[in-house]
């Protein structure tokens, strides 16, 4: 491996030199695991690099490329505000070859100075990693300097919901409130209470995916509200089915008998909602019900909270939320009363005589 020890004045350095398709590449790094991760890629690399392509260059590729194909507008616009704040301007002049993960690293310092958090930071990281692997796969960068670099470590961000009571307050002052009203916002809290769908789910859901006789509905769909259109897909890109409560059936069977239109919830025109009246009158409704305020997301938490202290299972959860990854159902488990004390005779260790004897549990294997 060509991969040499140097002294320096502030300590050692360690210098790549490697061939590659006729071409030497030569860098120095502070840490020997960064020198053999860019030696590695090095040899692992396809054809000779384009040693004048930049990093914004790689940026604008990937926006145009990846993003704006696969990406919702609203993201790719926080990515491009992203990129033009924190990335580009420290590493945007810089050929993509030469980054190194001190650039990475500075960028960090840089944005924990401006008071930026951990989570924040790490979005920057990702965006910056995903560049890098897109250049890669083009054979335009050599390795990934996020990748050595890796992301801040950081806790698991804290949510809330609405106790029951708060809950049945704040319910029973809508039904008051809409009581023979034409309008439906009264059902439409009520409905994302005992669904927990996401809001752009509920305000692109449509009378066909709402299976009254199996008690079933089909989230297949969501209302985009920066496009102003209803996408036929969710976020997490996939059909998922919610189960229809007691709470909500004969209010969805009285509903669906004596309004017209494709839309469950929609204006009296028959056009989706917008998402930032919903959110008004939501928390508009909150405080004249006299109860704590919270985001109307936090309705989805609050479905989800309740769904685990009433003995729900968190694979079921899982699936009713529509989480691609079950680490992000687990932030629930903690609320399970039985998640954890259920288990607790899994392994029993009793002393008798001499002998210490372990009992599992056979259900437990």
């Amino acid at each position: 491996m060509s991969i040499a020890r140097i002294k320096r004045k502030k300590g050692f350095v360690y210098r790549v030199k490697v061939w590659r398709n006729g071409k030497l590449y030569s860098k120095n790094f502070n840490r020997s695991e960064d020198a053999k991760e860019f030696h590695r890629e090095v040899k692992l690399s396809g054809s000779e690099l384009d040693l004048g392509y930049t990093f914004s260059q790689a940026a604008e590729e990937w926006i145009k490329n990846h993003a704006e194909v696969r990406k919702a507008p609203s993201s790719v616009r926080t990515d491009r505000q992203m990129l033009k704040d924190d990335l580009l301007p420290q590493m945007g002049a810089l050929p993509i070859r030469d980054i190194a993960p001190e650039h990475v690293e500075a960028i960090i310092g840089t944005l924990l100075g401006k008071g930026a958090s951990p989570s924040s930071v790490n979005r920057r990281l990702e965006l910056l990693r995903a560049i890098f692997y897109y250049a890669m796969k083009r054979r335009r960068a050599i390795y990934n300097p996020v990748r050595v670099v890796g992301l801040l470590k950081t806790q698991q961000p804290p949510f809330d919901y609405w106790e029951r009571h708060e809950a049945s307050q704040f319910l029973e002052y809508v039904s008051r409130k809409y009581e023979g009203r034409e309008s439906d916002l009264g059902l439409l809290f009520k409905f994302a209470m005992n669904t927990g769908m996401r809001l752009g789910e509920v305000l692109g859901l449509g009378w066909g995916d709402v299976d009254l006789g199996n008690r079933l509905i089909a989230v297949r769909r969501t209302y985009d509200s920066y496009q102003r259109r209803i996408k036929e897909t969710t976020k997490g890109r996939k059909l998922r089915h919610v189960p229809i409560n007691s709470a909500i059936y004969d209010d969805l069977v009285n509903m669906k008998a004596r309004r017209d239109g494709e839309l469950v919830f929609s204006t009296i025109t028959g056009n989706p909602k917008d998402r930032s009246n919903v959110t008004h009158y939501f928390h508009r409704d909150s405080r004249e019900a006299g109860v704590r305020r919270i985001r109307f997301h936090d309705l989805r938490h609050t479905y989800a909270s309740h769904f685990m202290m009433n003995g729900g299972d968190i694979f079921h959860l899982k699936e009713i939320l529509g989480h691609s990854d079950i680490k992000t159902t687990m932030r629930y488990a903690h609320l399970s009363k039985t998640f954890l004390v259920d288990k607790a005779d899994t392994v029993c260790f009793t002393a008798e005589g001499n002998l210490i004897q372990a009992a599992f549990r056979k259900e437990a294997m």
